[in-house]
């Protein structure tokens, strides 16, 4: 499922995509797991999954990481004891926690370039059947989104985000329908990183408050389309869009 999305100013289309909640469930755990990570599958584990695939309540098996895939997995961890893996506020905190442990990880500790980047984060859990055996764990998976779907590769890892500027193939722009892609791609708009704003719960309100006074700053050509983006507890970025003909 995806994280819970900070405030932003798009069409329902990329919200949807940002805040969609569905439980995602990861067969394939030996039975009588005494481990609580057994069955999580392993960093930079490959999947090749369509929006639907993403959404559903099962995820299909890993694929070679030198075949067609869209997804790779960041972290795996151990829930704490206590926590219920069903949907709901405390599992959304743990899974940040994951998801920002395994994005550092895998592609890097930038926090404006992470925040600049076409990258978002999935996290899934252990089938009934798993848990019932001991398996208790949270798993983050990290893909480049492009509109409602997300790119295809063969590269066996993701392209890294430890600076600024990025590789346009995962720099954030904004397609016709105003819809993330990364700037590699045909876009209308162009994603600007500002400074870190650091503030722990960002409300809607805030965040247009900030991107009225701060995007035309940030940027010439503010298209008065932003994002907010959480990159760390109390840590959001606010992304600015300038029109553009590339």
């Amino acid at each position: 499922m995806t994280l819970p999305a900070v405030p932003s100013r798009l069409l329902p289309v990329v919200a949807a995509l940002a805040m969609a909640l569905a439980l995602v469930v990861v067969p394939g755990a030996r039975a009588g797991a005494a481990d609580p990570l057994d069955g999580a599958p392993a960093q930079g584990t490959c999947y090749n999954l369509t929006p639907e695939q993403a959404a559903a309540t099962t995820l299909p098996a890993p694929v070679p990481c030198t075949e067609p895939h869209t997804h790779w997995v960041g972290r795996s961890l151990a829930a704490p004891d206590g926590l219920e893996l069903k949907a709901g506020p405390k599992l959304d905190s743990f899974s940040i926690t994951v998801c920002d442990r395994g994005r550092r990880e895998l592609v890097g500790t930038d926090d404006r370039a992470w925040a600049l980047s076409a990258y978002r984060t999935f996290y899934f859990l252990p089938t009934r059947a798993q848990r019932s055996a001991g398996s208790r764990w949270v798993t983050c998976l990290v893909a480049v989104v492009a509109g409602n779907g997300f790119v295809t590769t063969r590269a066996e890892t993701p392209e890294p985000t430890d600076a600024l500027p990025l590789p346009q193939s995962i720099t954030s722009c904004q397609n016709a329908r105003v819809q993330i892609v990364p700037c590699s791609k045909p876009h209308r708009a162009r994603g600007v990183a500002g400074e870190t704003i650091y503030e722990g719960r960002m409300t809607a309100g805030r965040a247009d408050t900030l991107a009225v006074t701060q995007c035309p700053k940030i940027t010439a050509g503010y298209n008065g389309v932003f994002l907010m983006r959480r990159v760390a507890a109390a840590r959001n970025v606010l992304i600015c869009f300038r029109s553009t003909r590339g």
